[in-house]
């Protein structure tokens, strides 16, 4: 699996991920090789990357660890992923109106797959799947195909573009526990971005135009 997490996330990013594992592994007192064994490594050379900073896992190894180490993902993730209930004025956060906030007639979204959130969330954007890798900079209409089918496990950079851009909650897209919306994105460049763009969609400006020629 290809994987692109020190491309996603700046050095200090890395390491503060490192930090917060590191700190609930020495706190649950385990090595890091009894870690790797319970995820499968056959050595501890992954959790040593992990914890200084050279690596990012995936985000269902994240999970995984989180598991292991017997505290919220969300602990290791923060503070990307701390989730939050809205106020009144916070449910135009997007995952929560693509997910949460359910018409009359329409029943409450039940979690199916990370890959099915992946692509509601592209369907509410009204994108197909080469406009909306796009919109997260730099994936392609493959790579969206196979993240919706769940052929292809995302890396860290593009789970972290949709928390960003959506409200997404990491732990609710990978597990379906949870609520699904995190704290408001909208002060995200990111999510500047996709609002503009959705505001001229809707308005029918040069939405496409701009974007094919981004």
């Amino acid at each position: 699996m290809e994987n692109l997490l020190s491309v996603a996330l700046s050095a200090n990013a890395q390491a503060a991920f490192g930090r917060r594992l590191a700190a609930a592994r020495k706190a649950k007192g385990l090595r890091q090789a009894q870690v790797a064994a319970q995820l499968g490594y056959s050595h501890n050379g992954a959790i040593s990357n992990f914890e200084t900073g050279k690596a990012l896992p995936t985000l269902p190894v994240v999970i995984a660890l989180a598991n292991v180490l017997a505290v919220n993902p969300c602990e290791l993730l923060a503070p990307l992923s701390a989730a939050r209930t809205p106020a009144a004025a916070d449910t135009d956060i997007p995952a929560f109106a693509c997910f949460a906030q359910a018409g009359p007639d329409v029943p409450p979204y039940q979690w199916e797959g990370w890959g099915l959130v992946v692509k509601k969330l592209r369907l509410y954007s009204g994108l197909d799947q080469t406009l909306f890798g796009r919109l997260l900079s730099g994936y392609t209409r493959g790579q969206i195909a196979r993240f919706e089918t769940e052929q292809t496990q995302p890396p860290m950079d593009f789970w972290r573009k949709l928390s960003l851009t959506f409200g997404l909650n990491l732990t609710w897209a990978i597990t379906g526990k949870g609520k699904c919306y995190t704290m408001d994105p909208r002060h995200s460049d990111e999510s500047k971005r996709f609002l503009r763009w959705r505001r001229q969609i809707q308005q029918g400006g040069d939405f496409l135009k701009d974007l094919k020629n981004s």
